[in-house]
This record gives C-alpha cells, sequence and structure tokens, in this order.
C-alpha cells in the first residue's frame, strides 16, 4: 500500500502531538493525623504517599482563580446592540464574571464611558483592568482575558 507525503506527514503528527501536551505532576502528602491532600510538592512535615504524572492537563495561569477581583471586566453596552450580544455570550461562555453599563439612558454612564474611550459613545467597549477595547474581535477579547488570568 502506497501512503502520499499528506498521509505520512498526517500519521506523524499523529504520533508526536500527544508528546507535545503539558504534564502536571500531583503530589498525594500523607499529613500526622492521617489526612490526606494533594500538591505539587509535599511540605518537609508531611510525607510523600504517592505521585501521579498527568498528561493533557492544563494548569490555570498563577492567580487565575482570584482575576476577576484583581482585573474586573466591565462591558459598557446599548440595546439591539448585536456585538455587545457577542461579547456577553463570550464573557459567560468562559464564566467570566462581568459588570454591564447600559449606556442608552444613563449620563453618568455615558460620561464614564467617553473617559474610557477618549470622547466616543461606542459600544461595545470592554475594560478588562487596564485594557480597554471598543468594538468586537473575538481574538482580541480572548487574548485580553488570557493575559488577565482568566480560564
Amino acid at each position: 500500500m502506497k501512503m502520499s507525503i499528506s498521509h505520512v506527514i498526517c500519521l506523524i503528527v499523529t504520533l508526536i502531538a500527544p508528546l507535545c501536551v503539558p504534564a502536571v505532576t500531583v503530589v498525594e502528602c500523607l499529613e500526622k493525623d492521617g489526612s490526606t491532600s494533594f500538591r505539587d510538592n509535599c511540605p518537609p512535615e508531611m510525607t510523600v504517599k504517592s505521585t501521579k504524572k498527568l498528561r493533557g492537563t492544563q494548569v490555570p495561569a498563577e492567580g487565575s482563580e482570584d482575576a476577576g477581583n484583581q482585573t474586573p471586566v466591565v462591558l459598557f453596552t446599548a440595546p439591539d446592540c448585536e456585538a455587545c450580544q457577542l461579547v456577553r455570550e463570550l464573557l459567560n461562555g468562559r464564566s467570566v464574571p462581568f459588570t454591564e453599563k447600559d449606556s442608552s439612558q444613563d449620563r453618568d454612564i455615558q460620561a464614564e464611558l467617553m473617559a474610557v474611550t477618549g470622547g466616543a459613545l461606542a459600544v461595545p467597549t470592554i475594560t478588562i483592568g487596564d485594557y480597554k477595547y471598543s468594538g468586537y474581535s473575538r481574538a482580541d477579547l480572548k487574548s485580553a482575558l488570557d493575559n488577565a488570568g482568566y480560564p
């Protein structure tokens, strides 16, 4: 049976790809009172009960569980804004806590939005900590959320 170049490349990628998946070592630690906990390594006062290497586990960025507290997300919207709905769906899909501010009627929110955008009433406008973006770009928004430590 003859194999084409594309089949050979596909086979090689299939065999090599699993080797590129990150691995995490989890250590089961035994405390003096007999209870166990799972960590990346045991403190000196604990005993290693078992060690397991897990392949394909994605380790969240350090501090990502607190990303919402350290890097709040604010979404400025207006009614019937399709791009606003796309941003909202992306944030909800990643379980990102965010504050939504409807800029259509409230003068204070409009003033806040203009301060963020440099004078424009543009929606959707998203702030993620110091990051500010108007409009909708899935790639840019995902990148900003990743950089802020959101899972």
